[in-house]
């Protein structure tokens, strides 16, 4: 899912969002956490308010190739692409595809829409997420992510996250000898 500009004053202030998903009336689902005074504004604003929407720029996620497998890694709100990139997947798996998302967030209290990806997993058997809470089990890294696959050489991956969260991986598969091209960002920011 790429990122959409939101402006919702009119102050000309612009932020950049992922879509979580679309309605089937076209209306659009953003999922954000409130960090400052722009996502505050945004957490008031009604599901019928009027925002101004630019976009999108970017396709993370668009350049999926089904037959390889896939490591998707989220950190915290950086599940928000992910939501939509799993609505997709479920509703049309092929048979050798497989995923595998790795939810990351701080505490219980950071899950955000586990229940419907939960939901979601239960009823695709090629789709399986993982969560992953650091108060409890310690920072997620490569070891940890090793555990859980063997062989990254054949994965392409996903991630979205913390700028810390993304450039770790980004450069640690890079020492793992994973090419550029295998590995794909959300930034949630213009690069």
């Amino acid at each position: 899912m790429c990122l959409f500009l939101f402006q919702i004053s009119k102050k000309n202030e612009e932020h950049p969002f992922s879509v979580a998903y679309i309605l089937p009336d076209g209306g659009l689902v953003i999922i954000a956490k409130v960090l400052g005074d722009y996502t505050a504004k945004l957490a008031s604003l009604r599901p019928d308010g009027l925002a101004m929407v630019d976009g999108p720029y970017g396709n993370f996620g668009d350049n999926i190739d089904k037959s390889q497998r896939q490591i998707w890694i989220a950190g915290g709100i950086g599940i928000t692409p992910f939501i939509a990139m799993t609505k997709a997947y479920v509703a049309c798996p092929m048979e050798d595809s497989r995923v595998n998302i790795f939810y990351v967030v701080a505490s219980e209290d950071d899950l955000t829409e586990v229940d419907d990806l939960r939901q979601m997993a239960d009823t695709c058997p090629n789709f399986k997420l993982t969560t992953y809470i650091s108060d409890q089990e310690g920072r997620f890294n490569i070891e940890k992510l090793s555990s859980f696959v063997k062989d990254f050489r054949s994965c392409d991956f996903f991630l979205c996250g913390s700028a810390g969260l993304v450039e770790y991986f980004v450069t640690t598969l890079r020492k793992e000898n994973i090419p550029q091209g295998r590995i794909n960002i959300e930034a949630f920011k213009f690069l």
